[in-house]
């Protein structure tokens, strides 16, 4: 009986632990570019649209285990 009370005390310390610790912020990258041609035909601009620059924006969201990138939007 004496061991499980411990168990529990235990685990839930750990527990008090990991939610004590801050959430991993995902990494966001944002720039820009000249709206030339290369980029026009990749991102199917029309030649007729008024386009100066475009803005991307890359946010890589992290494993909070293994502390690495694991998916990305943009």
């Amino acid at each position: 009986m004496n061991q499980c009370v411990m168990f529990l005390l235990v685990l839930m310390g750990v527990g008090f632990v990991q939610a004590s610790r801050p959430a991993i912020e995902p990494a966001t990258f944002v720039a820009s570019s000249p709206c030339d041609l290369i980029p026009r035909a990749m991102l199917s601009i029309p030649a007729d649209i008024d386009c100066e620059f475009i803005k991307w924006k890359l946010t890589l969201q992290v494993d909070p285990a293994t502390k690495t990138p694991t998916t990305c939007t943009y």
